[in-house]
């Protein structure tokens, strides 16, 4: 397991608008993969998955 802090791992990678009131903001995880952080509209958090 890498031992490198979470922080120095996780890069941003992009913004997706996937519909008219929803976005993805991806970041790639390293090792881990992409971590995709969905939002509505507003910018409030509606969903976190890996990708």
């Amino acid at each position: 397991m890498d031992e490198t802090p979470l922080v120095e791992r996780l890069f941003l990678k992009g913004f997706e608008v996937t519909s008219a009131t929803e976005m993805d903001i991806d970041f790639d995880f390293g090792d881990l993969g992409m971590l995709v952080v969905r939002v509505d509209g507003q910018g409030c958090g509606q969903e976190v998955f890996f990708a």
